[in-house]
């Protein structure tokens, strides 16, 4: 799956591999400081190997509750360097 969206408020894997019968996990980062507590969010994807057109994926959404964890101003230092 390949990601479909402008979300400016959070970072999402560009794309995705969903295997038969299994679980992914995949890191979703919060780009925004305003972001808090928890959201339900809906992630567009767009599915590579399912066509619903010539050269058109299927429309696909990962909706999950995330909850935004604040990082300190030290641990914000650390992931920039």
């Amino acid at each position: 799956m390949k990601a479909d969206t402008g979300k400016t408020e959070i970072s999402v894997p560009d794309n995705i591999t969903l295997p038969a019968d299994k679980i992914v996990l995949f890191k979703i980062r919060g780009i925004s400081e305003m972001l808090s507590g928890t959201k339900k969010i809906s992630i567009p994807y767009k599915v590579k190997n399912l066509l619903i057109a010539p050269d058109e994926g299927l429309h696909a959404e990962i909706n999950i509750n995330v909850a935004f964890i604040p990082v300190s101003p030290e641990i914000k230092q650390d992931v920039k360097q």
